[in-house]
């Protein structure tokens, strides 16, 4: 996936749940992982209403619209007391109030929904819909964490409005969320269960080792960038080419499961056994994925920047394009010199005399 493609993923949702009536109102704003992930979406839509009328002897009936109405609005999801920490889960609420542990959002919901008043439920895209509480249940999860569903009966549509966007990520928050999934990975990778098979456990070691290594020259290069929008292109340049080998490397380690079948991936095969192996597996996969989600987040935020940038080398007539095309791009690269070639207006590998200087595009 190259770098425009990273730009196009969309940014992690939120969920906006506003009081509109009564004089005191309550208006709550999740954000990243305080809102469910994409296995667990809500859905949207609308029920048509109607009276249908068939006659004995007549072939044919007849229908009567009335109107529409609404399935119930369902969320389902989970809050860590580890996303809380870290900032990747955050919670706004107006007025304002802090909420540090997943109990302590599930006692805010608890009441909200015993208040029972009118809501504006927005997800973000903009799907919005007039509510009323339903209930609210959470279960106890792992430790402090706890399992949750919202359910709302929709009373309208509403008017659509934009959701509130989370903030920009910065050079600052990105680097958390890349150190929060290097802990994650490290604890799950010490915590080996017993029964797996030791040629698949030094692949694993391998290719994780690496990819933690790949993130952890990343973090060391976000280190010393402290605004994006104020960063030089070549260095943004360069943290996008870092970024995308994490990416790469990340990919890579999360194929080892797919690479080797199941029944190699354990040397014990009683019931106990591969249970642990599969509770493992996904506790790997989750750590990858946190740090997956920082390294696209940072080529999220760093493509517009460089989109936006104009770069220029200097040149004297008679150099060669190919030279410049291995300098600018790197070793083996001469053969983008068409692409500076098309981009500058010229037809030779030769700079023509006049030009002191041409545009590097990016490819």
């Amino acid at each position: 996936m190259s770098a425009p493609e990273c730009a196009a993923v969309p940014p992690k949702p939120s969920l906006e749940l506003a009081e509109i009536e009564g004089h005191s109102r309550t208006r709550v704003v999740l954000y990243g992982r305080a809102v469910p992930r994409a296995e667990q979406p809500p859905e949207w839509g609308v029920e048509g209403r109607a009276e249908d009328a068939f006659f004995h002897g007549v072939a044919e009936g007849r229908t009567e619209p009335l109107g529409l109405g609404y399935p119930d609005l369902v969320v389902r999801g989970e809050w860590k007391l580890l996303h809380l920490l870290t900032g990747d889960a955050r919670v706004v609420a107006t007025p304002s109030a802090t909420f540090s542990t997943p109990q302590a959002l599930c006692d805010l919901f608890e009441e909200l929904c015993a208040r029972q008043k009118v809501l504006e439920v927005t997800w973000s895209g903009g799907a919005h819909r007039v509510c009323r509480w339903a209930s609210f249940k959470w279960q106890p999860g792992r430790g402090p964490d706890r399992r949750w569903t919202m359910t709302f009966k929709v009373l309208g549509r509403g008017t659509r409005k934009p959701a509130s966007k989370a903030p920009t990520p910065t050079a600052k928050s990105t680097n958390a969320t890349l150190r929060k999934g290097a802990r994650s990975l490290d604890d799950a990778l010490g915590d080996l269960p017993p029964g797996l098979a030791p040629s698949f456990v030094d692949r694993v070691r391998e290719a994780f080792g690496k990819a933690r290594q790949a993130c952890a020259n990343l973090r060391k290069q976000l280190h010393d960038v402290g605004d994006y929008a104020r960063a030089p292109a070549d260095v943004l340049r360069e943290l996008t080419m870092t970024a995308q080998s994490a990416r790469n490397t990340i990919k890579e380690a999360a194929s080892v499961y797919e690479d080797v079948a199941y029944e190699y991936q354990v040397s014990v095969r009683d019931a106990k056994t591969m249970l642990h192996a599969r509770a493992w597996k996904t506790r790997v996969l989750d750590a990858s994925d946190e740090s997956m989600d920082g390294v696209l987040m940072l080529l999220d935020a760093i493509t517009p920047q460089l989109g936006a940038v104009q770069r220029f080398a200097a040149v004297m007539p008679g150099d060669s394009l190919v030279k410049l095309a291995v300098r600018e791009y790197g070793s083996g690269m001469g053969e983008l010199w068409r692409a500076i070639a098309d981009a500058n207006g010229l037809v030779s590998q030769l700079v023509p005399a006049g030009v002191t200087r041409v545009l590097i595009p990016e490819v």
